[in-house]
């Protein structure tokens, strides 16, 4: 009876965070919309450079290649195969853009350890977190050289301040907890320890094998390779932005497609729908519009390139997934179950 109850009560938890989300991106989608030309954005359509912007779809397929080797750099005791940190790589991102609440990061965990049984979900999510924290880094490094000489409005420069400081506090909060392991794990002992319902006996494992996933943070070669890849992955990214605007006829710069792969990467932190649904058009319209670029262009620029870049990882993802056998409810069931053991 109680963990029925429970697990009501955690359905329900999942649904209104769910409800939430999607509200945040229809008001986005709806911001995005007003005072659209229509024609305007119906007839662009028609002008697309086709060769132009699939070339910039493989361009941004590239990028992922660049993940899956920068991924397997977190293992430094594992021989990681490229071709099986590339397949749960992109059935990951393919989850983040096609499930709410950044589902994909778990799975992908999951799918690594389905994959290679050797390496625990608590382990392969810290070097998801991982991951994450270098793309941080890399992102806000970007955008800070793309700002260089633009006069932008005061909430393009908070976002940038504000990330700048996240992401440097956290950089720091991991090398030190991955140079002082023991020293860390004693202080985290102390503070789950009084935890009840023995809680702390149960995260603590999980912890100790988090912690192994972030042991190539111990090595400054190692933390070199990762930030030179990350940053090679959203020069791509920026890359994919440049080239798709230019098929749509929109006459930017590099510099300002560096800065908007920024300002969405950065913005779509904000929990909305999958794939950033929402926020990704509202960003790409605002900043495309303070450029002095059509509105109505810059929404049916957004819709066609976030298609096409969420679409394009999707397909892929999901021709592994069936290659694999699974669906996504089984992993996201099943992920639930290895999350509380220790491997």
């Amino acid at each position: 009876m109680g963990n029925a109850y429970n697990e009501d009560k955690i359905v329900m938890k999942r649904i209104i965070q769910m409800t939430i989300t999607f509200v945040i991106s229809f008001l986005f989608l709806w911001f995005a919309m007003q005072g659209l030309d229509w024609g305007i954005a119906f007839s662009s359509l028609s002008n697309i450079n086709i060769p132009l912007i699939l070339s910039a779809v493989i361009l941004w397929l590239g990028g992922y290649v660049l993940r899956a080797f920068r991924w397997k750099i977190f293992f430094t005791t594992i021989k990681l195969p490229t071709l099986i940190s590339f397949k749960a790589l992109i059935i990951g991102f393919a989850a983040n853009n096609s499930l709410p609440l950044r589902a994909g990061e778990v799975i992908r965990a999951y799918i690594l350890k389905r994959l290679q049984p050797s390496i625990s979900i608590s382990q392969g999510f810290a070097t998801v977190a991982g991951e994450r924290l270098f793309d941080g880094i890399a992102i806000v490094g970007l955008t800070l050289w793309s700002v260089r000489g633009l006069e932008l409005s005061g909430l393009v420069d908070s976002a940038v301040l504000y990330s700048s400081i996240l992401f440097a506090v956290a950089f720091v909060v991991f090398i030190i907890i991955a140079r002082y392991t023991q020293q860390s794990l004693l202080i985290i002992n102390k503070i789950v320890k009084p935890l009840p319902f023995n809680i702390g006996s149960k995260l603590m494992p999980l912890i100790e094998q988090f912690l192994t996933g972030l042991v190539a943070l111990q090595s400054f070669t190692l933390i070199s390779k990762i930030l030179v890849f990350s940053m090679m992955t959203w020069i791509i990214e920026a890359a994919f932005y440049y080239y798709s605007a230019v098929s749509f006829g929109l006459d930017i710069t590099f510099v300002q497609a560096t800065l908007l792969m920024g300002i969405i990467n950065l913005g779509i932190m904000v929990p909305a729908g999958p794939g950033g649904m929402g926020t990704f058009e509202f960003i790409t319209v605002y900043l495309l519009s303070s450029f002095g670029f059509d509105e109505s262009l810059a929404f049916s620029y957004a819709v066609v390139a976030h298609i096409l870049e969420n679409g394009s990882v999707i397909l892929i993802g999901v021709f592994y997934l069936l290659k694999m056998g699974i669906g996504v409810k089984e992993i996201s069931s099943e992920a639930q179950v290895e999350k509380v053991s220790k491997h």
